[in-house]
């Protein structure tokens, strides 16, 4: 039927067994095939099912799926040094093999209440470990028709196994597989098989007609008459249940009927049916069909603790595996979860999967720090960007990476009510352009703690779990305890104690089975009125109280440690634990779990239980020891400071609780996940409150500082300048030194940028001069200079240009004897914000020499990010010089740069430009491809403003290709979008261009009211610019209405102003429209001279539509007269 491998897990490191089934699917048989079913596709349903059986005696299923050639596979617990059932048998005595033949049967009748069959059971298929049985192999086998042909092939075992009936055709049943368990149980207690298996003839004969003697062997009459029955000939006199033949096997030996185990009770609470959820699942499957036809989705499931969230996220993995997607899983911790904790399972996978390229790699780097294991070579680190353009650069591989999966992909994150702000804002980022991936991605939350959630993931769609109703009760607690489940008094009081649970469900079916010895003699005993009369808490006690004494010690230093096990910390803090044997134990008893190949608690309560039950005094020790034990582990590990920052503090140790939160909140300014900086920084100063000051006072200082700056950037200005004024306070009382008044004059230009952020400009000046007072020594300092640049740039938003030049040349003055690339940096952004200045003061020489310096300084210190900004600016620059072919190359060279560095923004801002560019060039074929390429970026970046501008600028390309309608619906959706953000800059210019949009349509009304409205707006905003353009447009309406004198004077007030702003290519457009209108006048010799101008611009800066308009009105004039 298949092969099975030996196989490591590459994520996780461990050994499984890897079987493939390469038998074709037509030729197997199994519960889920029916006749109108695709086989393919019920073979990967038998999986689902096989996968969700849990059983001490029945092997684990993994995993399973198809592979890249469609073969279906599945993955189970790898058994090392396994015998087979017989094997194992002999040389023991009778009890002993009597054990094995029980621990089989229990396997076969879990497997029998869940409704498979195991279909080919035989020695091989029942492995003995350490005197523990494992079935394996159940719930497929090759169709009968196939079975000669098959084990000629295949030389296995299989046919000796198989009941009478089977050759005749007859289906599978429980009596044939205990048939098949009859065999085994012969060669156990007799020592040899029961046919002649010489040759495959006389074997079948044999099978089919030998009576088998039961009494001749030596075994008693009573278990000779067990065996007989199993054995018999025809199905119907033999056994049925396995349960029975269990407890006839056990009286005929005199041996004990085996208790019902917790860890065999557990099987069946464990794999209950899954009810109550069939809308909300059939919805979510509905979904999965569209993401697996490349129409992703994003779901939110909302519902309080214990509601079935996760497993609603089961069955739905299930169904995806089912589909040939690939399911990741993400999960959210309380405490101790660093940056990005919640994905990082997810990028590890990505890393293996996709075709990143190695600057991509290096971006999930920090993320993954085995990334180089993963991939198999070093991963450099990636180009240093501030923390808001790195975060969108980890987005955009990210989605790059979902994006190029060659299999459907679905990812599952559990509880985001936890989750960092910066897992949620890549969450964010994946939903924007998911309806085109084959990716679905769902999320569970608790909606009572959380219940602004769906507001921070507006791409989601929310669906909320409620309780269960009573018929669902009813049909959950028939799948846990069989008849029993049925009676009315019994759903009545799980119906009544849990109000529709399912977790509180479960729990009290456990607390019934502890009274009544087994699940099903539940409805035998009398019932109580209440069973948690303490609520909650109760159930939890109850749970951790069935771990045994002796695995408590252990089970209490993991649940200090987190929900999810570390088990190299744990033989750290245990060195003598048998870790695998404590894990079973805690397994049997449902306190702790496997989900995705890590160990966890079952459920987040019974952790938060196992602590609060300890005295604050253990916990704090347990809190040391377990921080001990991580710093030994992972010394200098950065994805431990977050655990670490938590367990010292929890441990009573401020100072080095201090110590990592401080490097905890570093960490989260890097991942841009600022509110969670805000809180480690503020913890910090909670615990030096607790600290004599001397010993706290720089620890205090950076703190003041980091969180300033931080709350600065999430507008909270209010609160940074309250910060500043305590990192001021404690940096005064230090004593007197040039370092100290430094930092000082640091703080107060610190402080000025805040109120410059707010416009509140006087109060930057004032904090700027106080800055200045602490350097009254005159000595260049990084400082110094940094304090003039900052006050060149309020002045240039205060319109005093003459004082911001005068600041930024003090700046450079100073920078440049400062000699640290510190220092040369701060001379790079002084020749930036200089070229800034000049361009807009108009005076454009001066501006592209200070352009280049900044290029030349960016280059000097080998800073790709700020050279890609600097060849933005310079592209600027020279396009409004004219030089508009150089200024493509430039701007082509700033975008190759911000590929280089992963800077995202900066790509999309430099594609946009080059689509503008290329507009004004006349090549719209390659605007419009810039335009796509930068609107799809800018979605995915989800910033509206630079959305809004496309559609202005794709409008403005429809128009130039004579698409009125297109380019009017362009510019409605271009104000409506600037409308959203409340801008108003821009929207002179989206006013003038829907001026032009109803002029081509013929529509002079509506043209007139939007060109007066843009002049209106320029005036308002003294946008001199923007006021002649509109002016054009107007002066073009009045000429299609025969209003010349009007055109006339709306013309000449656009070319006054066009010049005198050195806007060469605007006044030329101007020029040419005054040329039509002399025309029109026939004034022919002042047309010829606007032409003549006009064409002359439009020739140098290689503008070609406009200059085959030129050409047009020029060919209507005719030849210029010859003097004679």
């Amino acid at each position: 039927m298949g092969a099975v491998y030996r196989a490591t897990d590459r994520l996780t490191g461990e050994a499984v067994a890897l079987k493939r089934v390469t038998t074709p699917a037509e030729q197997l048989t199994f519960a889920s095939r029916g006749e109108k079913t695709d086989p393919p596709l019920a073979l990967a349903q038998e999986f689902r099912t096989l996968a969700s059986l849990h059983h001490p005696n029945v092997i684990r299923v993994l995993d399973y799926g198809f592979d890249e050639q469609r073969c279906p596979f599945f993955t189970m617990t790898l058994l090392e040094n396994a015998q087979t059932l017989v094997g194992a048998g002999q040389a023991q005595d009778v009890a002993t093999r009597v054990d094995l033949l029980v621990q089989t049967l229990q396997a076969l009748a879990y497997l029998h209440r869940r409704n498979t069959l195991h279909r080919d059971l035989k020695p091989g298929n029942v492995l003995v470990v350490d005197g523990h049985v494992q079935v394996l192999d159940f719930g497929v086998s090759v169709t009968t028709s196939r079975t000669m042909q098959y084990l000629t092939q295949t030389m296995t075992g299989t046919l000796a196994y198989l009941a009478p009936e089977l050759f005749q055709g007859a289906p599978v049943t429980r009596a044939s597989d205990l048939y098949a368990v009859g065999v085994m149980a012969y060669e156990l207690l007799a020592g040899r098989y029961p046919y002649n298996d010489a040759n495959m003839a006389v074997l079948i004969t044999d099978i089919l007609t030998k009576a088998v003697e039961v009494h001749s062997i030596g075994l008693g009459g009573e278990l000779a008459e067990v065996l007989g029955r199993l054995l018999a000939k025809s199905a119907e006199e033999r056994y049925d249940d396995a349960g029975d033949v269990i407890r006839d096997l056990c009286a005929a030996t005199g041996c004990s009927l085996p208790r019902e185990t917790i860890e065999i009770r557990e099987s069946y609470l464990q794999a209950a049916r899954f009810v109550g959820r069939e809308a909300e699942l059939r919805q979510l499957s509905q979904a999965l069909d569209f993401a697996l036809e490349g129409r992703g989705s994003a779901w939110l499931l909302g519902g309080e603790s214990g509601v079935g969230k996760s497993r609603l996220c089961d069955e739905l993995r299930t169904l995806a595996l089912v589909g040939g997607a690939t399911v990741l899983r993400g999960q959210a911790v309380s405490v101790s979860g660093n940056p990005y904790h919640l994905w990082r399972d997810a990028l590890r996978w990505l890393t293996l999967t996709s075709d990143l390229e190695l600057e991509e790699t290096s971006v999930l780097k920090p993320l993954a720090p085995d990334i180089a294991d993963l991939v198999g070579h070093d991963v450099p680190d990636a180009p240093p960007l501030d923390p808001q353009a790195a975060q969108a650069r980890l987005h955009w591989v990210v989605a790059k990476a979902f994006g190029r999966q060659d299999r459907p992909v679905v990812v599952i994150l559990e509880d985001l009510q936890w989750a960092g702000s910066e897992s949620l804002a890549l969450l964010e980022h994946l939903t924007r352009g998911i309806a085109d991936l084959s990716l679905m991605l769902v999320g569970n939350y608790r909606d009572d703690e959380s219940p602004h959630l769906p507001k921070a993931l507006p791409g989601m769609h929310v669906l909320r779990l409620e309780r269960l109703s009573t018929e669902h009760v009813a049909e959950l607690s028939a799948s846990m305890m069989g008849s029993a489940g049925h009676q009315e008094q019994v759903v009545g009081l799980l119906q009544r104690e849990s109000e529709g649970n399912p977790f509180f469900l479960v729990e009290i079916a456990r607390a019934l089975a502890e009274e009544a010895g087994r699940l099903e003699d539940i409805g035998y005993i009398p019932l109580p009125d209440k069973v948690f009369a303490g609520g909650v808490l109760d159930v939890i006690r109850r749970r951790i109280s069935r771990v045994p004494m002796e695995a408590r010690p252990p089970l209490l230093l993991a649940a200090v440690a987190g929900r999810e096990l570390d088990l190299e910390v744990l033989g750290t803090l245990v060195p003598e634990l048998d870790v695998s044997r404590w894990l079973t134990i805690c397994a049997d008893v449902a306190v702790l779990e496997v989900a995705g190949g890590q160990w966890r608690f079952s459920h987040h309560r019974l952790r938060d239980g196992v602590v609060d039950a300890l005295p604050e005094s253990e916990q704090r020790e347990l809190h040391r020891q377990v921080a001990l034990a991580i710093e030994k582990v992972y010394p200098e590990a950065e994805e431990q400071i977050v655990a670490l920052a938590y367990h010292w503090e929890e441990a009573g140790n401020l100072q080095k609780g201090m110590a990592y939160l401080l490097r905890a909140g570093d960490q989260a300014r890097a991942a841009y996940a600022n509110e969670e900086a805000v809180g480690y920084y503020r913890r910090a100063l909670q615990g030096a409150e607790c600290l004599p000051p001397s010993e706290t006072l720089a620890q205090q200082q950076a703190a003041y500082e980091s969180s300033a700056e931080v709350l600065s950037l999430l507008g909270r200005y209010d609160e940074a300048i309250e910060h500043y004024a305590s990192a001021r306070a404690l940096t005064e009382v230090q004593s007197a030194s040039s370092d100290r008044d430094r930092h000082l004059a640091d703080l107060c230009r610190r402080v000025a940028d805040v109120y410059e952020k707010r416009s509140e400009y006087d109060a930057a000046l004032h904090w700027l001069e106080r800055g200045l007072s602490y350097l009254e020594d005159g000595a260049p300092s990084l400082e110094m200079a940094r304090i003039h640049l900052l006050w060149a740039g309020i002045c240039h938003r205060l319109g005093d240009n003459e004082q911001a030049i005068t600041r930024c040349r003090q700046c450079l003055d100073i920078a440049l004897q400062v000699r640290t690339r510190e220092g040369q940096r701060t001379v790079a952004r002084a020749y930036y914000v200089l070229g800034l200045i000049h361009w807009r003061r108009g005076d454009l020489a001066q501006a592209m020499q200070s352009c280049r310096d900044s290029v030349g300084a960016y280059q000097e210190i080998g800073d790709s990010a700020g050279l890609a900004r600097a060849a933005s600016n310079l592209a600027s620059v020279t396009f409004a010089q004219g030089n508009w072919s150089q200024a493509v190359e430039h701007l082509l060279y700033a975008l190759r740069m911000a590929h280089t560095v992963g800077d995202v923004y900066l790509q999309a801002l430099a594609t946009l430009n080059l689509g503008d560019m290329y507009l004004h060039q006349g090549n719209l074929d390659q605007a419009s491809v810039y335009n796509g390429q930068s609107l799809e970026m800018w979605e995915r970046l989800g910033s509206t403003t630079p959305i809004a501008l496309l559609h202005n600028n794709m409008a403005m390309v429809a128009l130039r290709r004579g698409r009125a309608d297109e380019a009017l619906s362009l510019l409605q959706e271009s104000l409506r979008l600037f409308a959203r953000v409340g801008s108003s800059d821009t929207q002179p210019e989206v006013h003038r261009n829907l001026a032009e949009a109803h002029l081509s349509r013929g529509e002079i009304g509506e043209a007139l009211r939007a060109a007066e409205r843009s002049v209106s707006m320029a005036r308002e905003r003294a946008m001199s610019v923007e006021e002649g353009q509109a002016l054009h447009v107007l002066g073009e309406i009045h000429m299609a209405q025969g209003e010349l004198a009007l055109a006339g004077e709306a013309l000449r007030q656009s070319v006054h102003l066009l010049a005198d702003a050195g806007s060469e290519y605007e006044t030329a457009g101007t020029r040419l429209s005054l040329a039509r209108l002399a025309a029109r006048e026939g004034s022919t010799a002042k047309a010829r001279m606007h032409l003549r101008q006009a064409i002359e611009v439009f020739r140098r800066l290689g503008a070609r539509i406009d200059l085959a308009q030129a050409s047009s009105v020029e060919a209507q004039l005719g030849h210029e007269p010859q003097a004679l």
